[in-house]
């Protein structure tokens, strides 16, 4: 390979990492953000959980 060919594809390479890497980092956020609100969800869930343990019980 030329130098000139050599250097194009190592930088179409590079391009194409930082692609997926950028894809890679897209899908990771929209997974931690579905985490988070499965979370407060479930916190939810609970703390609704708690309060009617306590009218059932009598102590509320």
């Amino acid at each position: 390979m030329k130098d000139r060919e050599m250097q194009s594809y190592i930088e179409e390479r590079e391009r194409e990492v930082a692609e997926r890497e950028a894809a890679w980092k897209a899908d990771l956020s929209r997974r931690e953000a579905e985490i988070a609100r499965q979370e407060a969800r479930l916190k939810m869930e609970r703390d609704n959980l708690e309060k009617e343990k306590s009218v059932l019980m009598g102590t509320a």
